[in-house]
């Protein structure tokens, strides 16, 4: 979540639109990219510069439209982002899919050929992980996914990063609370949630048996589908 944060604030600056994007309140975030986003301007072009880390977040975009262009909207269908602290973190990523033509407006509805997926890490994440996906869920950018006419949101849970952050026996327990609340808040507003959970090889990391780790999901959880990591260490 940092990289896309940095390089926005470059490019507002920039542009003389805000001096220090990254050190604004969340709701000033917020403000900000929705005004940004109803706009159909972009916001750079060509013929601006932008320092090496800049011009690499902008490239991997344009890398992400052109894969499409080629081999079809199957390619690259999710953008992952870790370290997710606020729906900001999101809503930027929807802004830099804009600016290649992954996003727009049709009318009053919008329309995203990339699926942004957040990355819930720490316990004070999964504690607040409510409160980030409804502000993202009832944002007027917010596109879920599809599936055969059902629409759903992918989440990734970090498991690794949550033990370390809380111990195993906090980490765990955050974990089953924070899918079952999802899942109530998915209903809400009329979806599915496909979970992706990253465990480790470790114990430590959210790891064992992989049978008995679905068998622990609280049931609800596994009705939109499942994606779980298996980490080299652990085969």
């Amino acid at each position: 979540s940092a990289e896309p944060e940095k390089a926005l604030t470059e490019i507002l600056s920039t542009l003389g639109i805000v001096e220090n994007y990254g050190a604004l309140p969340e709701e000033r975030k917020l403000e900000l990219l929705t005004n940004l986003l109803a706009d159909p301007r972009p916001l750079t072009s060509p013929y601006m510069t932008f320092s090496p880390e800049t011009e690499q977040c902008l490239e991997l975009f344009r890398v992400i439209a052109r894969a499409k262009e080629t081999f079809g909207e199957e390619a690259i269908r999710n953008y992952l982002v870790s370290m997710t602290r606020g729906a900001s973190d999101l809503l930027e990523v929807v802004l830099f899919a804009k600016e290649v033509g992954l996003f727009r407006r049709k009318g009053k509805k919008a329309v995203s050929r990339l699926h942004v997926v957040p990355l819930l890490e720490t316990i004070d994440d999964l504690h607040r992980a409510g409160e980030i996906m409804e502000t993202y869920f009832r944002h007027p950018a917010y596109v879920p996914a599809d599936r055969e006419g059902h629409p759903y949101q992918e989440i990734m849970l970090g498991y690794s990063d949550s033990n370390k952050d809380g111990g195993m026996l906090t980490a765990n327990w955050e974990l089953y609370r924070t899918q079952r609340e999802l899942c109530r808040l998915a209903r809400k507003y009329g979806l599915n949630v496909k979970f992706f959970h990253g465990r480790g090889g470790a114990l430590g990391r959210g790891g064992g048996p992989l049978n008995r780790s679905i068998e622990a999901k609280p049931p609800e959880t596994v009705l939109g589908g499942v994606k779980i990591t298996e980490q080299g260490e652990g085969l």
